[in-house]
């Protein structure tokens, strides 16, 4: 049995790459009606009931600290890509559709929680504010308000399996309905300009460059440090009484990851062109 903080994390991390090289190698549809998030929380409560961990201080202590830290660390990361200047080409008319989109979600959530509280369990109200997160900001946004609001993975677990059920459902809907697509652009007097400008701006990019180790380092390195920073910052914002540290944690890291990209990105990642993208460059 698993009591040390090390072997419980090397067995989760190994879990993660486990299921992360089978998604990728077998190219198997089970994994589109699973995510691998979901399917990781179902075996780490697996192993936990067949007795291979035990849940003791040294493991508590060891999986909170290193929560707490690749969070704001993850969103940092997430955020340096981020791009104002692509996002604005998608015009007013998309842009206040994908609000409107968001906005939908998180109606549905509460409506439902509404009609259905009698027959949902107590922690409802979280996995679905979490679930809402992840369905309008992805995976990163999902695990950043999952830990802030403090859900616990039983609640969660059952949760992303009708999520990932009701998804896939909803998605073969919307795919039988592509051809109907012009019909409906019509009928809403959408614009797609904006898209395909983005579109294009993102076909401009090279793709065949590599990442020299160095550097790979030094972004591991460096939001390492920023997680650091942004706990240290968040219990401080946090001790005013306005909001919990995890949440201002959150805003920290994102909002440093945004800012910081204001360099070269190119030169923060150290990218080198690949030898084949550099004779395609000179042949022009």
């Amino acid at each position: 049995m698993i009591t040390q903080g090390f072997d419980f994390m090397a067995v989760m991390f190994g879990l993660c790459g486990a299921l992360l090289w089978l998604e990728t190698r077998t190219n198997s549809t089970f994994f589109s009606w699973f995510p691998s998030i979901v399917l990781v929380m179902f075996a780490s409560m697996a192993l936990y009931s067949v007795g291979l961990w035990q849940f003791t201080e040294e493991v508590r202590q060891a999986r909170e600290s290193l929560r707490d830290n690749l969070i704001p660390a993850m969103l940092f990361l997430m955020s340096l890509k981020f791009n104002l200047v692509i996002i604005r080409k998608l015009g007013i008319r998309l842009f206040a559709l994908c609000l409107a989109s968001t906005t939908s979600i998180m109606l549905a959530f509460v409506i439902t929680q509404q009609l259905m509280q009698n027959l949902l369990g107590p922690e409802t109200p979280l996995t679905f504010a979490t679930m809402s997160a992840g369905w309008t900001g992805g995976t990163q946004n999902f695990v950043a308000v999952k830990e802030a609001l403090a859900v616990s993975d039983a609640a969660m677990t059952y949760t992303l399996l009708m999520g990932a059920l009701c998804y896939s459902c909803w998605l073969v809907l919307i795919l039988a309905l592509k051809p109907l697509r012009s019909r409906f652009d019509q009928f809403l007097r959408a614009d797609d300009r904006g898209l395909e400008n983005v579109m294009r701006s993102l076909q401009g990019a090279d793709d065949s460059r590599s990442v020299e180790m160095p550097a790979l380092a030094f972004m591991l390195g460096l939001s390492l440090l920023v997680a650091a920073i942004c706990n240290h910052l968040g219990t401080l914002v946090a001790a005013v009484g306005v909001l919990n540290p995890m949440i201002w944690i959150i805003i920290i890291s994102s909002l440093l990851g945004c800012w910081l990209p204001r360099l070269n990105w190119a030169e923060w990642q150290g990218v080198k062109k690949s030898p084949a993208s550099c004779s395609t460059s000179s042949s022009r």
